[in-house]
């Protein structure tokens, strides 16, 4: 198996069950030890307004709009790094390029899904670079 398939994330991964996401996010954990936890925390508190956006039930402009904020986020932490990092970065990217609250019935449902996602991803990554 070439070593950039191991980089891939389902494209599907948020119309699963908590279990396979939660799994795929220890899977893809592996796979960023080379990045920082400070770039991942980054990410998870724009995603952690998100959804507390959704929970307020705020306006779903001003969601899109966060939604959004955590795309640009993530393009740019991305276009700071190289090789592996950069593309382990572009593939959240789009994993939240993806996400279409528009034909979602349930957007709290979408983005909580997103936010369950990304906590997993931080409890399961191990930073390489810490001591």
């Amino acid at each position: 198996m070439r070593k950039d398939l191991d980089l891939k994330l389902d494209e599907r991964l948020l119309d699963k069950e908590p279990k396979e996401i939660v799994d795929e996010a220890e899977r893809y954990a592996k796979r960023c030890s080379n990045i920082s936890n400070s770039r991942l925390r980054k990410i998870f508190d724009c995603v952690s307004d998100l959804h507390s956006l959704c929970k307020e039930k705020k306006d779903r402009r001003e969601i899109e709009y966060k939604l959004q904020e955590l795309r640009i986020l993530i393009a740019y932490l991305a276009n700071r790094e190289k090789g592996d990092k950069k593309n382990l970065l572009l593939n959240l990217e789009n994993l939240v390029k993806n996400v279409d609250l528009h034909k979602a019935p349930n957007e709290l449902k979408v983005v909580s899904k997103l936010y369950l996602f990304f906590e997993a991803l931080i409890a399961f990554h191990k930073d390489k670079n810490k001591r």
